[in-house]
């Protein structure tokens, strides 16, 4: 006798409906695949389904139309964006988060809720009257796009034509006292009074978090391996001196409190010096007479960990100098490059130089000696642009210091402030800043006040941007 092929029944298909899609199927579809399945057992003829010759092949069609009709309920159910389309940073504005933090700053990282962003409306202008004249930091982004904060007023700016007009882009709530950290063309960071803020498009729009502002004593410091993985180190009052808070969303959620502390170094004053780039930095001052502490920590995770290094020590780094470092930049291998500046007792003045991390934190290998006076800045791994101001020249490399391109500027470089207040985009775009004391600029009257000037020719020539 030959065995009887099992029947497709209701119950069945219902039990493979819910496996498939979960107790959350409108009823209405849960009938209407029963329905399909029944015309598949009376082998009757559908739009979307031929006459079928035996009684597996029923039961494996009917699977497909469950399965095909499960995949038409999720689309609908969660929207097909967001099944096949990477959802963007900014969403939809929706109602003020509701915010639980662990009352203990050493608690395990929870997530933070985030309102959508605040909708502004921009509208360039060209350069306002001393609008640039109380710069407190800026960024040239590009061959075309720069952000400046500056006190007063507590502003804001970005602008797409390097200088030419302007946006003001502060997120609600800022001001001149608040935090602000500018990481690319589009990306900016801010804290206010416990509330973090980030926008991805310019200043178009904004994310807000608010952290608990008990905790915390101080205003941020914002490091970041990406535009979307960054940290915010506070200050804290009691056993745990920092606060660190992270995000991989690019600011839409937050994790922490994760207590941070930092590493002590008898002649410091305990503060964190920095941030550069993705690295808190903490480093030694010199006592007279002492021996200098040959070490430095760097934390690439807000100050939650921190790893001991030793400053090289060689003939144009002697071990009782006072040492410190003005740039870090990580290769693409894990290892740092790292320039490094010498202060030696005495008159006589050393040159920096940039070191390459070895096979443990106390070996370095040394690549290129500067220029007395000179700085440099690591624009990637293998582009470097070294400035000068006293002798006036610009430098730019794009192998890592194997080969030097240079520039003799048609103005002097003399006035411009120290490398804090210079930087360069590309090897040819840059901004620097002089202050008024030190420029026969029209309209300066201020002797304090800041100029912004500008290159697009390597450094070659220089003018006031805004003018």
């Amino acid at each position: 006798m030959t065995a009887r092929r099992p029947v497709l029944t209701d119950s069945m298909i219902e039990r493979m409906l819910v496996e498939r899609a979960g107790a959350e199927t409108p009823a209405d579809l849960t009938q209407g695949i029963l329905r399909a399945a029944a015309a598949v057992r009376q082998n009757r003829r559908t739009p979307f389904l031929p006459a079928l010759p035996d009684r597996r092949t029923q039961v494996l069609l009917a699977a497909a139309v469950v399965g095909l009709l499960v995949l038409a309920t999720a689309l609908a159910l969660t929207g097909a964006s967001r099944l096949f389309r990477v959802q963007q940073l900014v969403v939809a504005p929706t109602s003020s988060p509701t915010l639980i933090v662990d009352a203990s700053p050493s608690a395990a990282p929870i997530a933070l809720s985030t309102p959508g962003p605040t909708q502004s409306a921009l509208i360039a202008f060209p350069t306002r009257p001393g609008m640039l004249e109380s710069i407190a930091d800026f960024l040239v982004a590009s061959d075309t796009v720069g952000w400046v904060r500056t006190n007063v007023p507590a502003a804001i700016y970005r602008t797409t034509d390097l200088g030419s007009t302007w946006t003001e882009v502060r997120p609600p709530g800022w001001s001149a006292a608040a935090a602000a950290a500018f990481v690319d063309v589009d990306t900016m960071y801010a804290e206010a009074a416990g509330t973090i803020s980030a926008t991805h498009d310019g200043g178009v729009t904004w994310v807000d978090v608010a952290v608990d502002k008990a905790l915390i004593s101080g205003r941020a410091d914002f490091t970041f391996r990406t535009a979307t993985d960054a940290y915010a180190t506070f200050p804290a009052e009691g056993a745990d001196p920092l606060l660190v808070y992270h995000t991989t969303d690019g600011g839409r959620t937050w994790t922490g409190p994760l207590a941070g502390k930092v590493p002590h170094l008898e002649a410091s004053m305990g503060k964190v010096a920095g941030p550069h780039g993705e690295f808190l930095l903490q480093s030694a001052g010199k006592f007279p007479n002492k021996p200098f502490d040959n070490r430095f920590f760097l934390s690439a995770d807000g100050g939650v960990t921190w790893t001991e290094y030793t400053f090289p020590i060689r003939v144009g780094s002697p071990a009782n100098s006072m040492k410190s470092v003005s740039a870090i930049d990580r290769e693409d291998n894990g290892r740092l490059l790292v320039s490094i500046r010498i202060s030696p007792d005495g008159q006589l003045d050393l040159p920096d130089a940039i070191y390459e991390s070895g096979g443990d934190t106390a070996t370095w290998r040394l690549i290129e000696q500067l220029p007395l006076g000179a700085s440099v800045q690591f624009l990637s791994p293998t582009d470097w642009v070294r400035f000068s101001n006293a002798p006036s020249a610009i430098a730019w490399t794009v192998d890592a210091g194997g080969h030097w391109e240079s520039i003799s500027p048609s103005t002097s470089l003399y006035d411009f402030q120290p490398e804090a207040a210079h930087q360069f985009a590309t090897t040819r775009t840059g901004w620097a800043i002089k202050q008024c004391g030190f420029s026969a600029a029209a309209g300066c009257t201020d002797p304090h006040a800041t100029l912004l000037f500008g290159t697009r020719d390597s450094g070659a020539s220089w003018t006031q941007v805004g003018k």
